[in-house]
């Protein structure tokens, strides 16, 4: 439910030096050639790492007890309300298995005058917009969207959120969100427009 730590995203390896020196690679005090002072980053596939990741979060969510469960994720923290603007609309997912219930936070905020937006798309191929849930207590207001998941039906209102509550499923020892080459904005989910770019406010919750 919760994310893998920085420390499951990265790994190095150490070549070990041939057995005989050579006139490229001088021979050093143990027989062997010089070796490079730096391991060599091992190159991760996200995908497979994403499938992994998401296979331990399934693991750990089967070992929460159901009472447990239920109390889990039932209103955001102080310290978070406190960074929401009055009357922000408030940008959500609807959680698949395994992952944080974000449906809790839709209703806490809808109860407290926030409208909820959740991702909608026309099909797989198609950018991602933000259609409006008009009451995060009526699941039959969604439809199934094309990715198994649900989302608001094709004539709800389209918004903008200016609080993004994001899936996440694992993030580096810098913070950073493995996820595809995308940075949310306000606006949506766009391709970063150069490296480093950050969303304005971006609040992980647990895909």
């Amino acid at each position: 439910m919760g994310a893998v730590p920085g420390s499951a995203l990265a790994g190095h390896i150490w070549f070990p030096p041939d057995v005989n020196a050579s006139e490229d690679f001088p021979a050093t005090a143990h027989g062997g050639p010089v070796t490079h002072p730096f391991a060599e980053p091992r190159v991760i596939d996200k995908q497979v790492l994403r499938t992994a990741l998401k296979q331990r979060r399934r693991e750990h969510v089967a070992a929460i007890p159901a009472m447990q469960l239920g109390l889990l994720f039932r209103r955001p923290p102080e310290a978070l309300v406190r960074l929401v603007p009055e009357g922000a609309t408030i940008g959500l997912y609807h959680e698949m298995p395994a992952e944080a219930p974000a449906g809790h936070y839709a209703r806490w905020f809808f109860e407290r005058g926030h409208r909820i937006a959740l991702p909608w798309f026309a099909d797989r191929a198609a950018p991602m917009a933000f259609r409006e849930w008009t009451n995060p207590f009526v699941e039959d207001l969604l439809e199934p969207d094309p990715f198994k998941a649900k989302q608001p039906a094709s004539d709800s209102a389209e918004l903008t959120p200016e609080v993004l509550f994001v899936p996440l499923v694992g993030f580096s020892d810098r913070g950073g969100r493995l996820a595809w080459e995308l940075v949310i904005t306000t606006a949506g989910w766009q391709p970063p427009a150069a490296p480093g770019d950050r969303p304005r406010l971006g609040l992980p919750a647990g895909r």
